[in-house]
């Protein structure tokens, strides 16, 4: 039987490396809300989002729930931070 330790080591290892991931994305979204701004674009694409959601589950193998409830949350808070100036 493996060490407990080593798969709870082994997890936050990959949750460091889902943060990191999710920050650089934020970031990026900032950027983003800044360009929209700039142009006179809306912060929000419901279609897009749908389409991001939709492509998301069909090319996961992880349950389609997970992955619109995981996706609508990062969605919020990247349109949180391109409302911001």
């Amino acid at each position: 039987m493996e060490d407990l330790s080593k798969f709870r080591k082994e997890i936050d290892k990959l949750d460091k490396e889902l943060i990191e991931i999710i920050k650089q994305r934020l970031i990026i979204c900032k950027k983003l809300g800044d360009f929209k701004m700039k142009n006179g674009l809306r912060v929000r694409d419901r279609k897009r989002e749908k389409q991001i959601i939709a492509d998301k589950i069909e090319k996961s193998s992880l349950d389609s729930r997970f992955i619109k409830k995981l996706f609508k949350l990062i969605m919020k808070e990247s349109r949180r931070l391109q409302k911001e100036w």
